[in-house]
């Protein structure tokens, strides 16, 4: 009985301590965890927007289902606002897929660029690959649903990654529709 308890209390110590330096390790790495995040929005929104020149930006939050979505918005030297950029998500196989997706007044997408996720090392991550997102480029609307689900799709999903490639297609779709009401079409 007392070796039980021998255990017990020693286990109860070890647990204690691994607690506390988890928690010191979170302490530490939180700040440095959302600045880096931060930091692979800003590079993504640059990706998306490519070569577009654009004069100055503002950000704004927009209701988004239950949630905010922040908006970026480019505007030239004349004021005139040349594309927006927006982050989405999508679920796919593994949990959330989020992405960063710029867009042109006309609606049509300029670039997207996964930001995060938790897909299958390998296959799943596939739908961050260049040859799968550059399919997306200059698209708008329907078009941007998968070849097999739609006949307006022009999507090709990544064959033994249909869940996350349909994540990634139908989070854009409904970022469309908020673009859509941003530039008024």
């Amino acid at each position: 009985m007392i070796e039980i308890l021998k255990m017990s209390a020693f286990l109860l110590v070890v647990c204690a301590i691994t607690a506390a330096a988890l928690a010191f390790t979170d302490g530490i790495t939180k700040e440095r965890i959302a600045a880096n995040q931060l930091k692979v929005e800003e590079e993504a929104r640059k990706a998306v927007l490519g070569d577009l020149k654009y004069e100055k930006t503002a950000s704004r939050k927009i209701p988004l289902g239950e949630s905010e979505a922040e908006v970026f918005e480019c505007f030239d030297a004349s004021g005139a606002k040349v594309a927006v950029v927006l982050k989405g998500e999508g679920k796919g196989f593994g949990g959330k897929v989020e992405f960063i997706l710029g867009a042109n007044p006309k609606g049509e997408i300029l670039g997207i660029r996964v930001i995060s996720h938790n897909e299958t090392p390998g296959l799943g991550t596939k739908v961050m690959s260049e040859g799968f997102l550059a399919q997306f480029k200059g698209l708008k609307g329907r078009e941007t649903a998968i070849k097999k689900e739609d006949p307006a799709g022009r999507i090709d999903a990544i064959t033994g990654v249909t869940v996350s490639s349909r994540a990634i297609s139908r989070g854009v779709k409904g970022l469309l529709e908020l673009v859509k009401d941003e530039f008024g079409k």
